[in-house]
């Protein structure tokens, strides 16, 4: 009976070491979301003052920033989390795509309407801090997620 309950105990620990163990490998690189912030405030800037073809090649840098910044992740981690297939952390990614997306349309609105660059940069730097913020409750939720239950 006492080899039962030690070799449950040694299980239960084995198993808790592997959640810290996944824990620490969510957690993001340091570099990994002020990049995606700086190529959004890019693609801001891209939207609010310039023309089709830069927006276009802004476009596709972003995709490749995305890319990179994601094989880095995998790089460093040896794993990557996608914000759209995260579970319950899923919505959070939809919302801030819905603010990103409303913070350029604002942006570019702002600096037409205006006729001044101020409103594009002043967007870009919201767009920089949103992604910031956006990532620290990213990786908060899916350590959520991962800490097994406390009882």
């Amino acid at each position: 009976m006492e080899n039962d309950s030690v070799g449950s105990l040694d299980a239960l620990s084995t198993m808790n070491e592997g959640h810290k163990q996944a824990i620490k490998r969510v957690r993001s690189p340091w570099w990994y979301y002020p990049i995606l912030g700086i190529a959004f405030a890019g693609l801001e800037l891209a939207f609010a003052l310039s023309a089709t073809l830069v927006r276009t090649l802004v476009i596709v840098g972003v995709i490749v920033v995305a890319r990179l910044a994601e094989r880095g992740y995998r790089r460093v981690k040896g794993t990557w989390v996608g914000g759209l297939r995260s579970g319950k952390a899923t919505w959070l990614s939809i919302g801030f795509l819905l603010i990103a997306v409303g913070t350029i349309v604002a942006g570019s609105l702002l600096t037409n309407n205006v006729g001044q660059p101020w409103p594009a940069w002043i967007m870009a730097m919201a767009i920089l801090f949103e992604t910031l913020i956006y990532g620290f409750f990213f990786d908060l939720s899916i350590q959520r997620k991962l800490r097994p239950a406390q009882s």
